[in-house]
């Protein structure tokens, strides 16, 4: 069986940050003990939905109306597409000024940050990456 996405990310958390997520984000006198309370994936959430990643990136350039956000990505169903919205603007992630969506500040460093650098390792070891994926698949 392959392992998920958020398998890998759990493990990923375990293994490697979450002593220092537990000093960093965690008071010695907080009731959140587990790593579901770590602020690391409240972002990692953020890629777990197919469609967010993407919305946010058609909007880096510019804002956009729905109409057009939804001809500038292209094989999305509306509803994915609104259900995307919803969760980015519920996050303070997008804002939707008369029916124009924008990035928050907050949106901006989501995508100017780890985003990107999603991005630049993908354009390094993706190939890789869908080979092994492949091979994991016929196991």
């Amino acid at each position: 069986m392959t392992p998920t996405l958020d398998t890998v990310l759990c493990t990923i958390r375990c293994t490697v940050w979450w002593d220092d997520c537990r000093v960093a984000h965690l008071p010695d006198d907080s009731p959140h003990d587990y790593l579901a309370d770590c602020r690391i994936r409240a972002a990692t959430d953020l890629l777990r939905h197919q469609w967010d990643p993407v919305v946010l990136a058609a909007l880096a350039d510019k804002s956009l109306r729905r109409s057009q956000l939804y001809a500038a990505i292209g094989q999305v169903a509306q509803k994915p597409l609104g259900e995307a919205i919803a969760r980015l603007v519920a996050a303070d992630l997008l804002t939707n000024t008369s029916g124009v969506l924008t990035l928050t500040a907050l949106g901006r460093s989501f995508y100017d940050g780890p985003l990107r650098a999603l991005a630049a390792w993908t354009d390094q070891y993706g190939t890789e990456l869908l080979a092994n994926s492949d091979d994991a698949d016929s196991v």
